[in-house]
């Protein structure tokens, strides 16, 4: 009667094993769907960080800029802008040495005296003086 007792014990676990492990993969199964639902957000999310980050950026170099004395906005295409990134709190990394180089290439950018004044050369006809009524008159009778 050993025996019968033990093979029934060994048939009730095993049918708690079963179940157990039944349970356990579908408990495995919700979270591997829930991961992967979390990591599409998460990838949605840094996708939306990136574009907003590109153009806080740009503000944030246009602004420094033109406290620095920037007379011409598009001196940021001068800046090696993949070296100028942002801190934690939102502050410009490496923009101080890209500025520093862009100043000693170009001081005429940032320096309204020093700007360069633009010359025209080219010979141009003098333009004539408009006459008014009475002398386009009198011209014609002269």
């Amino acid at each position: 009667m050993t025996e019968t007792t033990t093979t029934d014990d060994n048939a009730e676990d095993l049918t708690k094993v079963r179940e157990a492990l039944k349970n356990a993969n579908s408990e495995a199964a919700s979270y591997r769907h829930k991961a992967t639902e979390l990591e599409s957000q998460l990838t949605t999310a840094t996708a939306n960080a990136e574009k907003y980050k590109a153009g806080y950026l740009q503000t944030k170099l246009n602004a420094a800029l033109k406290d620095h004395g920037a007379t011409n906005p598009k001196i940021v295409k001068v800046l090696d802008t993949s070296k100028i990134d942002l801190d934690d709190a939102g502050e410009l990394v490496g923009f101080d040495e890209q500025l520093t180089e862009a100043k000693t290439e170009f001081p005429e950018l940032f320096d309204a005296k020093r700007s360069v004044a633009s010359i025209d050369a080219s010979d141009k006809p003098q333009s004539k003086k408009t006459q008014s009524s009475a002398e386009r008159l009198v011209a014609r009778f002269k």
